[in-house]
């Protein structure tokens, strides 16, 4: 019995020794442990510029100081990261009441240096956790030298940049952000069966308001007008390519006041479509189907009454040609007139 007790106290003390072992490993341990968890998280809630890329819509509201109110603006941004995430290209597009004002900024962070750099200003990074950056700074706002706080925050589908001003802080603006699938001013392009669709809203819409539809076009040429068309649709096209062949269908109602108005449309189908290099270096008129020069606005030596006979290798009579299919006018004998000296305004470059 005395044997048994002795072995089990010493089975007993071999048991304790591993566990009080067990505690020192345990406990040397924990810390590094504790400490690779907290860089896991840290890098986890780490800001990182390559979270915010893609496409957002949403709006832009501001204080306006002159009249104490707030404005809200359509706007929309593309955020192009670098690949290690730490530099991005912010395209900002607003919509400021149907005009279009677009803003590229490059953004760079340095997390070690707690540096944030949007454009020129420097702001030093005051806070980081997940979803979330704060920024202070001091600069412009209205007529003097502010204190700058700029709240960053973001999930997978949201963004948010909250700016605030002077002591104690102050609204200044924020844009609030919706992850969007598409960039707002890429080439929209519309299957076969979408532009037969509106093709078809626009025949019904002639036939129903237009007054002097049936003027120059009787019922049946109308619908072969509009049966050619159709055969030119079987194919995707994009929104200028539509919109110049519903120009050229207007031009053969011959009315004046029938033709697809670009500042009728949306703004940011205006700036798609339109805005882009549409200007000579050269005021003209158009003379005896002539191109002449009446002023030079370029660099070159461009003489007054020259005659312009290409370009970009395009000769002018197939320009002149091309822009009348898509000019409307009243009646079926404009053609000629039009192209007079005394009518060239509406050609006037």
């Amino acid at each position: 019995r005395c044997a048994a007790r002795a072995g089990s106290s010493a089975h007993s003390g071999r048991d304790e020794h591993h566990i009080g072992a067990f505690k020192q490993v345990l406990m040397a341990v924990l810390p590094a442990f504790e400490a690779a968890v907290k860089a896991a998280a840290s890098a986890q809630s780490a800001f990182s510029l390559q979270r915010l890329a893609g496409h957002w819509e949403g709006t832009l509201e501001y204080l306006d100081y002159s009249s104490g109110k707030r404005v809200k603006l359509k706007t929309y941004l593309t955020v192009t990261p670098a690949k290690d995430g730490n530099s991005a290209e912010f395209f900002t597009v607003y919509d400021d009441f149907g005009k279009i004002i677009k803003e590229k900024e490059i953004v760079v962070i340095d997390l070690a240096a707690k540096k944030y750099l949007a454009g020129d200003f420097e702001y030093r990074i005051d806070s980081t956790e997940a979803g979330k950056i704060v920024l202070l700074g001091r600069g412009q706002d209205g007529d003097t030298i502010e204190p700058i706080r700029e709240t960053i925050a973001y999930d997978e589908n949201s963004l948010d940049f909250l700016k605030e001003t002077r002591t104690p802080w102050q609204f200044r603006n924020q844009m609030t952000f919706r992850r969007a699938s598409e960039d707002v001013l890429a080439t929209k392009v519309f299957s076969a069966a979408e532009l037969k669709e509106d093709l078809d809203v626009f025949k019904k819409t002639l036939a129903t308001i237009h007054p002097g539809v049936y003027r120059y076009q009787t019922a049946e040429s109308l619908k072969n007008l509009f049966a050619d068309l159709a055969a030119r649709l079987e194919k995707p096209l994009s929104e200028g390519e539509f919109f110049k062949i519903i120009s050229q269908l207007a031009g053969q109602l011959y009315c004046g006041h029938t033709f697809p108005n670009p500042y009728n449309q949306n703004a940011l189908l205006r700036e798609r479509t339109f805005n882009r290099k549409t200007y000579l270096p050269f005021y003209f008129q158009i003379v005896d189907r002539k191109i002449i020069v009446t002023e030079n606005a370029s660099a070159g030596n461009l003489a007054k009454g020259s005659e312009i006979t290409a370009i970009n290798g395009v000769s002018s009579k197939k320009i002149i040609e091309a822009l009348l299919t898509v000019t409307s006018a009243d009646g079926k004998n404009t053609g000629a007139h039009r192209l007079t000296a005394d009518r060239a305004d509406a050609f006037r470059g």
